[in-house]
């Protein structure tokens, strides 16, 4: 029913949100891809709107790879958050989103092509300067995202010790938002740290919190929850609660 490109465009945007809180990550990144890409050939103006739809595109590939059934290619994700980062004003929410997925890059494509103790400083470098700027704008749920891509940085080389500060600190910050959908990953995040250092009845209180997620239709990150808190019962040598 669209019309003109800034219709088109804000379509394209809202199905890309729709498709992110249904899990379907192939979806939503395609969505907000070419939402961009309206943007920045029949819209170009509008230069702070191009770099918020880079930032949502990049969004699902970098920090939801599990939403995804088919990995993008690296320099394509990086092609959006290039061109964002290069129209987002300093402390913008948009350029604080865009360097938390910076922060992602080792999580999302070391799997697939190795990393660099370097990257790995550099993009947890990102995801903490991300947050500090997103807490002076008063926005503790875009902190609390920047400090997951940090902590993701950490989670590629195996230093789950380091990332416990980093989880404590997203903790503290769950009573100032009320997105389900951070705070159920600040649950997941806290219950899949807990098992790697061996804090198994922690992991199972967290993970408890997967429950209500399902009863709010978050059914991804809630199968992430309980995924952690099976691994937590098993370690505990509880059969019956793993089934």
């Amino acid at each position: 029913l669209a019309v003109t490109p800034r219709e088109r465009a804000r379509s394209l945007e809202q199905r890309g949100r729709t498709a992110r809180n249904d899990y379907r990550g192939d979806l939503s990144w395609l969505s907000f891809r070419e939402a961009a890409d309206v943007r920045l050939s029949e819209l170009p103006e509008d230069e702070l709107a191009i770099a918020r739809a880079c930032a949502q595109a990049v969004e699902n590939p970098m920090r939801w790879p599990g939403s995804m059934a088919t990995a993008p290619k690296e320099e394509d994700v990086r092609r959006y958050i290039d061109v964002g980062l290069e129209r987002a004003p300093d402390g913008s929410v948009e350029r604080i989103a865009l360097l938390t997925s910076v922060a992602f890059t080792p999580f999302a494509f070391a799997s697939r092509r190795g990393s660099t103790q370097q990257e790995v400083d550099e993009c947890l470098q990102a995801g903490l300067e991300a947050a500090e700027a997103a807490l002076a704008l008063g926005r503790p749920d875009l902190a609390s995202a920047a400090l997951d891509g940090a902590g993701s940085a950490l989670v590629t080389i195996g230093d789950y010790g380091r990332n416990a500060t980093l989880i404590d600190r997203r903790l503290a910050l769950l009573e100032r938002f009320d997105d389900p959908w951070e705070s159920g990953d600040v649950h997941d995040m806290a219950a899949w740290n807990s098992v790697m250092i061996g804090n198994y009845g922690r992991a199972k209180e967290y993970s408890d919190h997967s429950l209500e997620l399902i009863r709010t239709g978050i059914e991804g990150l809630a199968i992430h929850g309980l995924s952690w808190g099976a691994m937590a019962e098993l370690q505990l040598g509880h059969w019956s609660r793993v089934v």
